[in-house]
């Protein structure tokens, strides 16, 4: 059977994951307690892929799981869906620092890149709810919250819920809603603030009440009726290369090309290079090569082997970095070195 809140949710972490049966395995080996009993964090399993799931128990009613890691498989990746783990009323915001998800709940659908957050109140009964992982080099930052929840939280912070969760909390028959915003510095600095070591120091209480009341203002001055993608549309294509570049300058995935790129944005090669030229002043082919050799210059700087540089840096070979790194500078990375 699904979970019907996180506070029973939360419970099931105490000793081993639980999962429904409909899930068809256990995508998470045993839980690790944190220090300060606020949450557990859990290893991939190798079926799954390299990373952790931290489950933060921040208050009863309010829980963020961050998973951050590398898939091995996304297919496997999105056979986990939330209507297989909740079954009630459950207001949602996912941010992404690495990695796309799109979210679908019948006719709506939102995009969480590292660009667009997407924030939803969900009833926990739609069959469609899907969500499906795009990305396998990731780190999505997903907090949920229960009315009563949500109406701790502003009490003892003393925040006010923003807009549109103060109104969703009010409209009881509310089934479903989704809404996708622009993610601010500021908010992309809190999520990745929000990682195992600040959240398992002991009595760190003030930390997290601290950190929820600078959540609820970010949102209270980025969200309004004009941001949000329902009563104005987010320039998609913009987000999407903006996601694009985070995935190289973030993840340092070298060796992602236009056509991979364009594929996981969902749009054509022309269109997808159009946009990112449009926006960045030259192709991505052009980004991924100069962000790749800005890294090489740093590992040279850094007296790393070839063969790890190379590695690194997304070539398959010496010769092949030798010659590129060459034609790009004028000189070799041998005598770049001995220049240092």
């Amino acid at each position: 059977m699904p979970y019907n809140n996180l506070d029973v949710l939360s419970q099931g972490l105490s000793d081993s994951l639980q999962f429904p049966q409909k899930v068809e395995f256990n995508p998470f080996l045993k839980p690790t307690r944190l220090p300060n009993n606020s949450g557990f964090v859990m290893a991939y399993s190798d079926n799954f892929g390299d990373g952790n799931a931290m489950f933060f128990n921040l208050f009863p009613g309010a829980m963020l799981i961050k998973f951050d890691g590398k898939f091995h498989n996304l297919e496997v990746a999105n056979k986990l869906r939330a209507k297989d783990f909740l079954d009630t009323r459950i207001f949602s915001l996912r941010i992404s620092e690495r990695g796309i998800m799109d979210i679908h709940r019948g006719q709506l659908s939102g995009h969480v890149t590292p660009a667009t957050a997407v924030l939803s109140c969900y009833d926990g009964q739609h069959s469609d709810n899907e969500d499906i992982i795009r990305s396998q080099i990731h780190t999505f930052n997903h907090f949920l919250f229960t009315e009563d929840g949500l109406k701790r939280i502003a009490d003892e912070t003393g925040s006010i819920l923003p807009f549109p969760l103060s109104n969703w909390l009010e409209q009881k028959d509310i089934s479903t809603e989704i809404h996708a915003f622009i993610v601010s510095d500021n908010l992309r600095n809190l999520v990745r603030s929000l990682n195992l070591q600040s959240l398992s120091y002991p009595n760190n209480r003030d930390y997290i009440q601290l950190k929820y009341r600078e959540l609820f203002l970010i949102l209270k001055n980025n969200l309004s009726r004009k941001n949000l993608t329902k009563d104005a549309p987010v320039n998609v294509a913009k987000s999407k290369v903006q996601s694009a570049r985070y995935m190289i300058e973030e993840a340092e995935n070298f060796t992602l090309t236009t056509t991979q790129a364009a594929q996981l944005m969902g749009m054509t090669r022309a269109a997808f290079n159009q946009s990112f030229q449009a926006e960045y002043k030259e192709s991505f082919a052009a980004f991924v090569r100069r962000k790749k050799f800005e890294k090489a210059i740093t590992l040279l700087e850094q007296k790393y082997s070839l063969s790890e540089i190379v590695s690194r840096c997304g070539f398959t070979e010496i010769s092949n970095f030798s010659r590129a790194f060459k034609s790009y500078f004028g000189i070799s990375p041998a005598a770049f070195r001995r220049g240092i």
